[in-house]
């Protein structure tokens, strides 16, 4: 991903790797951003999590992914 992609942020719930926070936080703090109307998300984990990351991204119609 990192070779594709301006910007990648990693997000785990206990810190072990990336950023320490539940991935829609960090999706909440990032989806809004104008300047960059093409950014895409990939989301990846518990089905829970997935769920709100697409329902954080939605309101901007960031492309998103999800995968189990």
């Amino acid at each position: 991903m990192r070779a594709v992609s301006d910007e990648l942020i990693i997000c785990t719930d206990d810190g072990s790797y990336g950023r320490k926070c539940l991935v829609y936080r960090s999706v909440e703090g990032n989806a809004g951003i104008k300047e960059r109307e093409h950014r895409a998300y990939w989301a990846i984990g518990p089905a829970i999590m997935m769920k709100f990351v697409a329902a954080t991204t939605k309101p901007f119609n960031a492309p998103t992914t999800v995968q189990p």
